[in-house]
This record gives C-alpha cells, sequence and structure tokens, in this order.
C-alpha cells in the first residue's frame, strides 16, 4: 500500500487486518530448495475483518479490490506511471485526465502508459534531455546502439557495481532512480564499462590499429566515432568540446599511433561522457 498502490490513507489497523485477510499462502520447501508458493485454505482467517471502514470476510482478492478501488489510488499509480517517463512534475490537469483514463479502462495500466507517451512533455526537451539512465538501459543501450551481442561476462559485474544487479533490488522498493545512479562509485564503474568494450582483450568494440586516417579533419574524426558508436546522441555544446579535442590533439605532425589514440579517446568518451548517461 505504502510502495506501489496508495502512499497513504490507510491506518495501522487496515495494515494488519489486510495481512489477515492475506493468509493461506505457503512457501514448499524440499531438500532440492525452494519449491514455489501455493494456497492452503485450511491456513487461512476466515473470520471477518474491516479493512479502510469496511466489513467482510475478505480474502487475498478482496484484498485487491479494496485497494484499487481505494479513492488515492488511481491518483497515485498514475503518478508513479508518469514520474517513470517524464522527468517534468505532473501537474493537476494530466493527473486527473490521466486518472479518468485509468478508471475509464477499468484500471489497465496500458491505456494510461499510452497516454503518458503521447504527451507533450514526454517530448518537450529532446534536445535537451534529463533523465539519468538505469544502469540497465545504459549499458543495454550501448550494446543494442552499436550492434553488439553478448561475447563477454563483464557486463554483471560492471552493472552491480554500477548499483543495478538485474532481478535483485536492494530491497522490496526497488532502486531509487533518477541522479541516485550518479554516484561517485557507479560513475567509476560506466567509466570501467566503456574500457571493457573498448580497450581490454577481446574486448567487443576494440578498435584495430590503422583505423583513422592521417587526413581527418576534426569533424571527420568526431565523424567516425560517431558511426562506430551507432550514432548516439550528443548535445551541441559536447559536440563542439570534442572538435576542439580533436583539433589541438595532435603536436606537430599527424602519426598513425597518435590517430588511433585519438579515435580511440573519441568513442570513450562518446560512451563515457555526460551526455551518455541521460535520455
Amino acid at each position: 500500500m505504502e510502495l506501489f498502490t496508495l502512499g497513504g490513507g490507510y491506518s495501522e489497523t487496515d495494515v494488519r487486518e489486510v495481512a489477515r485477510a492475506l493468509t493461506g499462502w505457503r512457501a514448499k520447501w524440499t531438500r532440492s530448495g525452494f519449491q514455489g508458493i501455493h494456497w492452503d485454505p485450511a491456513a487461512h482467517d476466515t473470520a471477518k475483518k474491516r479493512i479502510f471502514g469496511q466489513t467482510g470476510r475478505f480474502g487475498p482478492s478482496d484484498v485487491i479490490h479494496l485497494v484499487t478501488h481505494h479513492p488515492r489510488h488511481a491518483p497515485f499509480i498514475v503518478g508513479k506511471l508518469w514520474g517513470f517517463f517524464v522527468t517534468q512534475p505532473l501537474d493537476d490537469a494530466t493527473r486527473n485526465a490521466l486518472v479518468r483514463t485509468y478508471l475509464k479502462n477499468d484500471r489497465r495500466i496500458e491505456p494510461v502508459v499510452a497516454q503518458i507517451l503521447g504527451h507533450p512533455a514526454l517530448y518537450a526537451r529532446l534536445d535537451s534531455p534529463d533523465m539519468v539512465k538505469a544502469p540497465v538501459v545504459h549499458v543495454a543501450g550501448l550494446l543494442r546502439t552499436t550492434g553488439t551481442p553478448i561475447t563477454i561476462d563483464a557486463y554483471g559485474w560492471l552493472l552491480s557495481q554500477m548499483g543495478q544487479y538485474p532481478f535483485q533490488p536492494p530491497s522490496v522498493a526497488g532502486w531509487d532512480w533518477g541522479p541516485a545512479w550518479l554516484s561517485t562509485g557507479s560513475l567509476r564503474a560506466r567509466v570501467t564499462l566503456a574500457n571493457t568494450v573498448l580497450a581490454w582483450n577481446h574486448a567487443p568494440l576494440r578498435m584495430p590499429d590503422g583505423t583513422a586516417q592521417l587526413g581527418w579533419s576534426p569533424d571527420e574524426h568526431l565523424e567516425a566515432a560517431l558511426s562506430a558508436m551507432g550514432r548516439p546522441w550528443i548535445a551541441r555544446d559536447t559536440r563542439a568540446a570534442l572538435i576542439d579535442l580533436a583539433a589541438g590533439f595532435f603536436d606537430g605532425r599527424p602519426r598513425q599511433d597518435k590517430a588511433d589514440m585519438l579515435q580511440r579517446l573519441l568513442r570513450h568518451l562518446l560512451i563515457s561522457g555526460p551526455d551518455a548517461h541521460l535520455h
């Protein structure tokens, strides 16, 4: 009720009575380990309970009905869904419109998400995104953008270092989202990800020596790096900074090893730089 359906508006008595209504579920364990959950009617409390001011011999399905028909539920759930996709605060008019959609469609999630995905607020800042990518999104997006299959097993421990090992959240509440992903330790892990896919032995995106052309201009160096990395989004200021970096990289006559070094550096920065962590 606190984390996923209401956010508030219930008492300690409601919590205790809901717990009684949910009795009857048992875990099955054998020497082989956990074998799942099953319903045991004999273990269910069949006496009357009082939940949200209503009295009845409530069971698990009744709890679901009571919670999802609570007046706080619809505004709460549409707000949670909105925050998953849009960083802009949810205004009252939009919240009310989403609530109407939710209730009109028999409390189905899909129509609400469709309405959010069609809302102008989702597309208002495409030139300056401000939502921090979760680690799984960051890694999966890199692999997908570059067309790279999973050929190494480092992604698991890298995701763990970034703070999001798949299917193992730190608590029942799940992970914290947004800027919480960008701690000093997790950012270091994201840089290590770039090293892993570009520079280590058997790196899936390792660039062969001699790839860079000696005659490339700074713009051509950046374009080559962007193409190699799947054309990721970068801000206008980032583009200018990377071109400036390329323009001042060579001291004297360009050499092949330095040209390759510049190309590797640009590719690394496209993966590890600030823009790579936003969407």
